[in-house]
């Protein structure tokens, strides 16, 4: 059994000697254009060189979904509907997505705003679950703009 812990140990240390020597040279995470464009952006560059010698180069500068390289419609509601996932029931979604797909033809905004009413009861919602989170700041709030001691403005 020594024997057996022995071989063990001695492939694992050897397992990671070989990872630290071989590391630096195939991850060299230093590029100039990267460095210039964090943090506004999360750019890449990979380079891959083969065995003959030759170099093949990636370079991706802008995010997935920038002006730069925007989502598709269907990628975009399906960031969407991921998203309203977290605190909205799947019938709100689909209302909501609806209604925002048709705004220009509302007459006003309660088509959009009556499907995220059901925010308040989905578990798994982003936040602390506080009124601020659901965009309801209380009367007399410090952060509801002239509703604190002293405002003569309507709460």
């Amino acid at each position: 059994m020594l024997r057996h812990s022995i071989k063990t140990a001695a492939a694992v240390a050897l397992t990671l000697l070989l990872y630290w020597l071989l590391t630096p040279s195939l991850f060299d995470q230093s590029d100039a254009t990267c460095e210039a464009l964090f943090p506004r952006q999360a750019p890449a560059v990979l380079t891959v060189r083969t065995r003959d010698g030759k170099e093949l180069v990636e370079k991706v500068l802008a995010n997935r979904g920038s002006p730069q390289r925007p989502l598709t419609d269907e990628e975009l509601a399906v960031k969407f509907r991921t998203n309203a996932a977290t605190a909205l029931p799947e019938a709100a979604i689909a209302a909501l997505e609806a209604a925002v797909a048709n705004i220009e033809r509302l007459g006003d905004l309660e088509a959009v705003l009556a499907p995220t009413r059901s925010a308040g009861g989905k578990e798994g919602r982003l936040g602390n679950g506080d009124a601020a989170d659901r965009g309801r700041i209380p009367p007399g709030s410090p952060s509801r703009p002239g509703s604190g001691p002293g405002s003569t403005a309507p709460a």
